[in-house]
């Protein structure tokens, strides 16, 4: 996971990345925090990686955060292969 770390910090240097417990886009400060410790960090980083380059920033209503979610998701497939990450 450093590495992938690492590789996204050069191509996003707008965006901080935090360790912390969970995975989340803060888009008032900019940072994707994770936790690096879980079997599917990487998946997971590109996922919250995926909101932050889609602008996701506040949703009303739970259709609306689904709609984000699945957007994050498909943009997170597209960028997986150029971080040589697997999804599930």
């Amino acid at each position: 996971m450093s590495s992938l770390i690492q590789k996204l910090k050069e191509a996003h240097p707008d965006i901080s990345f935090a360790e912390d417990e969970q995975f989340s886009w803060s888009p008032t400060s900019r940072t994707i925090f994770f936790n690096s410790s879980l079997q599917d960090a990487d998946q997971l980083l590109l996922h919250e990686l995926s909101h932050a380059l889609l602008n996701h920033h506040e949703y009303r209503r739970d259709v609306e955060l689904v709609a984000m979610e699945t957007e994050a998701w498909e943009k997170a497939k597209n960028l997986a292969s150029n971080y040589e990450v697997q999804l599930n």
